[in-house]
């Protein structure tokens, strides 16, 4: 099927399937369109990267403290004039919350996406996962999956919450190149921790996150079984949110250890630094923002410096349906004597199809 008419047809598919719960009537729908667009230049040369992801989500809610998700991606990117269109596996997500304090969450992943990529369309979807592109996935970069978590919030205190939360994620084998081996990547181990601390004139929201993973194991020789490639490092990240009246600091920052291989050496993915300062005039739905995004230097990636600015609508609800756009330029310096300059454009959109 010609690629520009999936894009549009699988959309209106996905929605139309969801009539077999229009008998719930409990339904709720959200669409988004997102656009990025990025310029590299360097000694007179340039090279553009641009990516258009449509998610599609549906939820059916029988109950307060229960709730079914249905989640489909599908889009397409384009490296150096390499293009990609592809479509992302299909997740089904359910909660559970019990007793106002702890929350059960069980997802599957089907494998239904574009696998098996040419090589140069395996570059293309590589260059989306850049720290300072970090374009949404728009293909199916795992198979079957599996995920299962618990998560526990206590009112500790007046103006005092405590989060705290742990997941496994099984994640299925796949043929990421076509005429390649199956590869077989790492599972994951997730510890959470937060806290909320104030009220709406002011306060501090705090997350942080530790996860450990187990060996990646890929096909060399066809009929040969699958060997440990590497032993993938544990990762951190830690983000939070500090208000104050108008203003809004945000910041996260993630790290992850080297890689290592059986054979030896290793592989090191760059530390990356979000830094955002948000500022709400009056009543306004609008929310500008200035913002520095930093990640350090890595194997394969050199360190960047990057500005940010931006702005985007809260609690914009034209019609009643919630309406989220937003928009993000960003300028930088990507590696010695290289700079980049794109910009992110988006919005999601909220409603009720069944009701």
């Amino acid at each position: 099927m010609n690629r520009k008419i999936t894009l549009l047809i699988l959309p209106a598919l996905f929605i139309l399937s969801l009539s077999a719960f229009a008998q719930f009537r409990k339904t709720t729908e959200t669409v988004g369109v997102n656009f990025q667009w990025h310029r590299f230049s360097s000694d007179g040369a340039e090279t553009d990267y641009y990516a258009l992801a449509i998610p599609l989500r549906a939820v059916y809610a029988p109950g307060r403290y229960t709730s079914f998700s249905f989640f489909l991606n599908q889009g397409y990117q384009s490296y150096a004039q390499t293009g990609l269109y592809g479509l992302g596996n299909l997740a089904v997500e359910f909660r559970q919350m019990f007793n106002e304090n702890f929350t059960l969450q069980l997802q599957a992943v089907a494998p239904t996406g574009t696998q098996e990529l040419e090589r140069l369309e395996f570059n293309a979807a590589s260059a989306g996962k850049i720290p300072y592109i970090n374009a949404p996935s728009t293909y199916a970069n795992q198979g079957l999956g599996f995920k299962g978590g618990l998560a526990f919030a206590q009112q500790a205190g007046e103006g005092f919450k405590i989060g705290l939360g742990a997941s496994y994620t099984y994640r299925g084998s796949y043929r990421p190149v076509k005429d390649g081996g199956e590869f077989d990547p790492s599972d994951e181990i997730l510890l959470a921790a937060g806290v909320e601390i104030g009220s709406e004139q002011g306060g501090i929201i705090a997350d942080f996150r530790y996860a450990f993973y187990n060996p990646e194991k890929a096909e060399i020789e066809e009929n040969a079984g699958k060997e440990e490639i590497s032993a993938p490092g544990d990762a951190i990240s830690l983000s939070g949110q500090i208000f104050l009246s108008s203003l809004q600091l945000s910041v996260l920052y993630y790290d992850r250890v080297a890689t290592q291989f059986p054979a030896g050496g290793e592989f090191k993915s760059p530390a990356v630094l979000t830094v955002r300062l948000a500022n709400r005039f009056g009543n306004s739905v609008f929310v500008p923002y200035l913002g520095y995004e930093y990640n350090d230097e890595g194997d394969l990636i050199l360190s960047a410096n990057v500005l940010l600015v931006g702005g985007y609508f809260h609690n914009f609800t034209p019609g009643g349906f919630p309406f989220s756009p937003y928009l993000e330029v960003k300028y930088g310096e990507v590696a010695p004597g290289a700079s980049m300059l794109g910009f992110r454009v988006g919005t999601s959109l909220a409603f009720q199809l069944y009701n």
